[in-house]
This record gives C-alpha cells, sequence and structure tokens, in this order.
C-alpha cells in the first residue's frame, strides 16, 4: 500500500509540470459578439449545472465514506 502511495505521489508529481507553452496572446481582451453570447447562454449554465451535479455526487458519497473514517488513520 505503502509503495502505491508513493508511487501515485511521484506519478502527479511528475506529470503536473507542463513544461514551456505556447499559445497565442491575445492581449486585446475584445470579444466578438458571438463569442459572448456562446459564453452567457451555453458555457456558464454548463458549468452551473456542473458543480451541482457534483455536488450531489459529493452528499450521496458522505454516507460511504463516513464508516470509512477509521480506516483512513
Amino acid at each position: 500500500m505503502k509503495r502505491m502511495i508513493i508511487f501515485l505521489m511521484v506519478s502527479s508529481f511528475t506529470f503536473s509540470f507542463n513544461g514551456p507553452l505556447f499559445a497565442k496572446d491575445d492581449s486585446s481582451g475584445d470579444l466578438s459578439p458571438p463569442e459572448v453570447v456562446l459564453d452567457v447562454l451555453w458555457v456558464r449554465p454548463l458549468g452551473f449545472i456542473e458543480i451541482a451535479f457534483n455536488s450531489l455526487f459529493f452528499v450521496i458519497s458522505l454516507p460511504v465514506t463516513v464508516p470509512l473514517k477509521k480506516a483512513m488513520r
């Protein structure tokens, strides 16, 4: 079990570095009207739905994880 935890820690540490990333620098900040409409009508509502959905799974998992608290010490 200890070897698996060490492996997961080392692998997550290794994969957390992205190295140099290059993207198109659009520092003007001006968005086109279709981008604004897409953001307001599609992306943000999906984000709120995702937050609610993930919160629901967290609450559902609580009765399962509370009895396992002793095993985590």
